[in-house]
């Protein structure tokens, strides 16, 4: 199925859940905030929450410095 990953178009599993989806992209283990269609999903929920087509999920890293 097709999902919005920043913006961009990309594919995933039907039934993939958002921890599966960042580990694929190698961002599981980040420090990074999700959100999906504009709502931030709490890391304990990643597992649970199950990604739907034309979703958009936008992740943010977090840097440090200044």
């Amino acid at each position: 199925m097709t999902i919005y990953f920043n913006e961009k178009p990309d594919v995933c599993e039907d039934g993939c859940t958002l921890s599966a989806f960042l580990h694929n992209k190698d961002l599981l283990d980040k420090r990074v905030a999700v959100a999906v269609d504009d709502h931030l999903i709490r890391k304990e929920d990643w597992d649970d929450f199950v990604l739907r087509e034309g979703q958009y999920v936008v992740v943010i890293t977090a840097t440090f410095g200044g």
